[in-house]
């Protein structure tokens, strides 16, 4: 249900979860609201893969490289805000996406040009992020 409401509007639906977080959050256990933002990455996440499952060839890779750059500071981020969970969920694309270019390269022993430029984005992120997360 969570995920059709995003796909629908999802500023809408972020707003009314945020308003949730902030009002609920302390009333809730930790269990519940950890199992909710859990709930919310995995729907965030799904919407980046749909987004990019259908386009070019390499669009999971070229997105991948723009979200390394757009959360460079991650490890800046904290608590269960939409800005932090939205973070959250689009990294786990990104790592997703980079661990099958590696497992690629493995197995290939070559890179095409934008697998190298995530290799080399990703090596910049864990360094930026090294012992901060």
């Amino acid at each position: 249900l969570l995920q059709l409401c995003l796909q629908c509007d999802t500023a809408s639906v972020k707003e009314h979860i945020q308003l949730f977080f902030q009002e609920k959050s302390s009333v809730l256990e930790k269990n519940d609201l950890m199992e909710l933002c859990l709930l919310y990455v995995c729907c965030i996440e799904d919407s980046v893969t749909k987004k990019v499952k259908n386009t070019e060839n390499e669009a999971d890779i070229l997105t991948s490289v723009d979200i390394l750059k757009k959360f460079e500071h991650y490890h800046q981020m904290h608590g269960s805000s939409i800005q932090t969970l939205d973070a959250t969920a689009n990294l786990r694309f990104a790592l997703v996406t980079l661990a099958r270019v590696i497992i690629s390269l493995i197995e290939r022993k070559h890179a095409t040009a934008n697998e190298r430029y995530l290799l080399e984005i990703s090596q910049r992120f864990f360094r930026d992020n090294q012992n901060k997360v």
